[in-house]
């Protein structure tokens, strides 16, 4: 591009801003990989002193960082922060129940163990819906209609997936719990299911995958775009 011809600006996009939402997405999306790969049984994460602890803890790490970064961004617009509010809350529960499941194998009340899973059910959909409503909130400041509408699918595909991951687990783990209790059945379903079984499970964590590399991707070609040079 020549000296004298300025790129075209683009609409409430700071240099600042930019950066801080392409960190943010990262961390998301390696944390939310690190989190598929370990409960798929690709990947083995072993915490120094903490044994016990899932080895997904890891990924929900790297994931409130996104969080801080996300949250850096665009600090006056309001339908960005209700959603970095929101992915906030829904990640420091996965947080909270990190020791519920490290910890819970043993003396754990039916009602107990059902009201965590509840809660580690919706807390997992909201913190993987809230990425895609959070970049379309973003997309809508910046002007990228196709990554508004991108993001707007997966925010309705993903719990439709979630709904699906539960039907099919509610069954198998229905006929566990037919002839044992509820505890059994959601520590058979957590901790001694197979990995290839928990599939279904990592479903809705697909399009939350695939909307935040493109969102990523997306803006720093906005970068590279206003500050006038080639995206790397």
């Amino acid at each position: 591009m020549p000296e004298d011809v300025q790129p075209p600006p683009v609409p409430g996009s700071s240099p600042s801003d930019l950066l801080a939402a392409v960190r943010g997405l990262s961390a998301w999306f390696w944390g939310l990989a690190l989190i598929v790969l370990v409960l798929a049984g690709v990947l083995t994460v072993r915490l120094p002193f903490l044994a016990r602890l899932p080895g997904h803890s890891v990924g929900l790490l790297i994931l409130l960082v996104g969080v801080y970064h996300v949250h850096q961004a665009w600090p006056t617009h309001a339908p960005c922060r209700r959603w970095v509010r929101l992915l906030g809350l829904a990640v420091t529960l996965q947080l909270y129940l990190v020791p519920f499941l490290g910890w819970w194998r043993s003396g754990t009340a039916a009602w107990y163990a059902l009201a965590n899973l509840i809660l580690l059910l919706a807390s997992g959909l909201i913190m993987l819906a809230g990425l895609a409503r959070w970049v379309e909130a973003m997309a809508g400041h910046l002007g990228e209609t196709e990554l508004r509408i991108e993001a707007r699918l997966s925010g309705w595909v993903i719990p439709a997936l979630g709904g699906l991951s539960f039907a099919l687990y509610a069954v198998r783990g229905g006929r566990l719990a037919w002839y044992t209790d509820p505890a059994f059945a959601l520590h058979h379903l957590l901790v001694e299911t197979d990995p290839f079984l928990l599939f279904p499970a990592l479903l809705p964590f697909i399009p939350a995958l695939a909307i935040a590399w493109t969102a990523k991707t997306r803006l720093l070609h906005t970068l590279a775009r206003i500050s006038g040079s080639r995206p790397v």
